[in-house]
């Protein structure tokens, strides 16, 4: 038997220990899926595995089967995805092989797996080609001697390459708490004590501290605030995170427990400098999604200093980290139409703001690019880069999966001086990395956006559980539902496209309607006939273009070529209102026919966004975003290509809470929006005067999202936007963030 055929009777071997267990011998139809994806894969046909034949294949489909229409294979999908995690989760060491089928794709991938050590795919090449160390348990002797060649010509290649050294992730251990959520591990100093974010013993997230035997566990915050995106100083003495406290805001607190100390109202992100006397962090545009990164100065545990800007010569300033020696890396634009200072990581010097301070552009974003390789598409948002030596450790996602790497960098200009390096890859998502000596500890989650449906009772109060409204395991965002509550539609990322679905609620069939590369802001008319969505085109600067689709014939047309976001089209079809992508937000609207546009609602100091038109496309609801002071739901009249002065504007929600995604319930008396309070995640309504739109009483929260493993995109990368909040007859419909994780912790070799 040659190399080749050993490994596939490996697989199979594996295959029927899977179909014989409990969670598939009564599943014919996930068996039947993954016998047919495996045989295909194994046998050279993974090409012709599509969602048409496994529907005519393996579920007995007629030719006449439209997988638009009908999505059943991508149900059974799901399924199969699951209860694959469900065997992983419970396996023993005879389970040599990890057969996992990746979101986005129907061809199956192969690991071996070892308790030592973690492997890459295995190659189903004529040629096998091994990437990282990894071991097959029972090989025979002539499979180890030609594993054993070209593992040795393919390592010496790569320390050449590396300069004698190529990274690698060992002794891989795991803590998980059973149904609960674990965010930002760091390490103590000696890495005998470790302190993460977890939703033990409620519903809020505080910060832990026990020992990596799991003894000694310990809450380090209140119960009754959020307090996650962990860091830790060089000593091991003070601990900076985000809190929802008051409002929200970064604190610092003593590693021993104690009181918290404010360290600014805004921020996330933040992070200890080497010697711990400096903290850096990042503010975001919640309308542009663009950053601008901060530091403030530490003494004696108190900050010395209001926070001041890393940087005031870029667009677009986030994430930052320091270095080993103190500057700061970050992602960034500078100010200028110039391609070549376009988005990637820069080096630069905390508090360095003058033309003659440090500036430099490292390449290593386009440099990952070039490889699929994308540090931003990530299921958290906290900052995912590390230094290890000369070597970046980073979070970064390929083919819909995000996992770890290592990338050495050149000690004179800060850029790649070798491929990246893939550390570890699981059946799950890993991110954050955090180092403290050669120890790596990291977050692995599973994570999906789906939309869901709230039951609304004729008063419009909630009168049921959460319900799902799409199945599928890749991420789909920005439902718009009719005022009737029949017609969902929304849009799927499914790599390397985006998609615009179409659902009928109540004989659940599901249609794609188009397939763009970018795809994003959709909204829908009150009659569920015409969507209009927001697409990027063009080099840089890239334009914003609007573009408008007519659900009954498919038919999709270019609207305007360089407005903004979208956020509504009014009712008939003859406005639709748009973010302008100014540096503080403005709403304006256009008039489709003519194509005139006007600015219509505007503040001098805070932006104005999130706007929707009412059922009968006379009135307006929007968001006024006071930053610290929280945000506000208004209301104003509609008056056509004519501005809207802030007098007319009248107050639906306080200033003492964060309020956002308003949308007016089906007979426009009454406004649903999403709120944020200390430690809650609420679902409210306010209900309005009939003719005023004035607030009738105080809004009220009828939702509570308790469970912080399905909330609305609280720790997701996505922008609020996303959540996409759209009421219609007896539903409210929204995306939710399914999140599941645990941490791991390895060692750097």
């Amino acid at each position: 038997m040659d190399f080749q055929s050993e490994k596939h009777e490996i697989v199979r071997s594996q295959l029927e220990r899977i179909l014989a267990s409990p969670g598939f011998a009564r599943a014919n139809r996930s068996s039947q899926l993954l016998r047919y994806l495996v045989e295909r894969t194994l046998s050279g046909g993974a090409e012709a595995v599509k969602e048409y034949s496994i529907g005519t294949q393996v579920f007995d489909k007629p030719e006449s089967f439209d997988p638009r229409i009908d999505s059943l294979v991508r149900v059974e999908a799901t399924r199969l995805r699951n209860r694959l995690q469900a065997y992983y989760a419970a396996a023993t060491e005879d389970d040599v092989v990890e057969i996992a089928l990746p979101v986005g794709t129907y061809v199956p991938t192969f690991r071996s797996r070892s308790s030592a050590e973690v492997s890459e795919s295995v190659s189903l090449e004529s040629k096998p080609k091994i990437i990282a160390r990894w071991r097959w348990a029972r090989l025979g002797a002539i499979g180890v001697a030609a594993f054993a060649l070209v593992l040795l010509g393919r390592e010496m290649v790569g320390r050449a390459f590396l300069n004698e050294r190529v990274a690698r992730l060992e002794n891989l251990q795991r803590v998980s708490i059973p149904n609960e959520v674990l965010l930002s591990p760091v390490l103590g100093p000696g890495s005998t004590n470790l302190y993460f974010a977890s939703n033990r013993g409620g519903s809020s997230f505080r910060i832990w501290r026990q020992s990596q035997d799991g003894s000694g566990s310990q809450p380090l915050t209140p119960a009754e605030s959020d307090a996650f995106d962990l860091d830790i100083s060089s000593d091991g003495a003070w601990l900076a995170y985000w809190s929802s406290r008051n409002g929200g805001g970064l604190y610092q607190l003593s590693a021993a427990g104690g009181d918290e100390l404010l360290i600014t109202s805004q921020g996330r992100s933040p992070r200890f400098s080497p010697t711990g006397d400096r903290i850096v962090f990042w503010k975001e545009n919640r309308v542009t999604g663009f950053g601008s990164a901060y530091w403030s100065g530490i003494k004696q545990g108190q900050h010395d200093r209001e926070p001041q800007p890393v940087v005031n010569d870029f667009d677009d300033a986030h994430t930052p980290q320091w270095t080993r020696d103190g500057l700061v890396i970050l992602c960034g634009t500078r100010k200028t139409n110039i391609p070549e200072m376009e988005h990637d990581l820069w080096i630069v010097d905390a508090g360095g703001a003058g033309s003659k301070s440090t500036r430099i552009k490292t390449g290593i974003l386009p440099f990952l690019k070039k490889r699929g390789i994308n540090p931003h598409q990530r299921a958290l948002p906290f900052t995912p880069f590390r230094f290890w030596n000369d070597d970046l450790i980073f979070a970064g996602m390929k083919q819909g999966k995000t996992a770890l790497y290592a990338l050495r960098l050149s000690p004179q200009d800060w850029r790649p001086q070798s491929e990246p390096v893939l550390l570890h890859e699981g059946l799950e998502s890993d991110d954050t990395p955090y180092v403290r000596d050669s120890k790596v500890a990291f977050v692995s989650t599973q994570s999906n956006l789906n939309i869901w449906g709230i039951p609304l009772s004729v008063e419009g109060t909630a009168s049921g559980a959460a319900q799902r409204l799409t199945e599928d395991g890749g991420d789909e965002f920005f439902p718009a539902v009719s005022l009737d509550g029949r017609v969902l539609v929304f849009v799927a990322w499914r790599p390397p496209n985006y998609q615009l679905w179409r659902k009928n609620l109540g004989a659940g069939v599901e249609e794609e309607l188009l397939r763009t590369d970018d795809m994003k802001y959709l909204s829908l008319n009150a009659q569920g006939s015409k969507a209009v969505f927001r697409s990027m085109a063009g080099s840089f600067p890239q334009q914003q273009q609007i573009h408008s689709l007519d659900l009954a014939t498919r038919q999709s047309s270019l609207t305007c070529a360089n407005c903004g976001s979208p956020t509504s089209i009014s009712p008939d079809g003859q406005f639709i209102l748009h973010e302008t992508g100014s540096q503080v937000a403005r709403l304006a609207v256009l008039h489709v026919s003519s194509g005139r546009r006007q600015e219509i609602l505007r503040h001098p100091n805070h932006p104005v966004q999130g706007a929707r038109f009412s059922p009968d496309g006379k009135w307006l609801v929007f968001e006024l975003d006071k930053g610290a002071d929280g945000t506000q739901i208004l209301a104003a009249p509609f008056r056509g290509l004519t501005d809207i002065p802030p007098t007319s504007w009248t107050e639906l929600t306080d200033q003492r809470s964060s309020n956002f995604g308003p949308a007016w319930g089906p007979d426009g008396t009454s406004v649903y929006f999403l709120s944020e309070r200390a430690g809650t995640r609420d679902l409210s309504m306010q209900k309005l005067d009939g003719k005023t739109k004035r607030a009738v009483g105080e809004a009220h929260p009828i939702y509570r999202f308790s469970n912080p493993s399905l909330t609305p995109l609280t720790y997701h990368v996505r922008p609020r936007r996303y959540v996409g909040l759209s009421v219609g007859k007896g539903r409210a419909a929204l995306t939710l963030s399914e999140l599941s994780s645990k941490v791991g912790i390895g060692r750097l070799q």
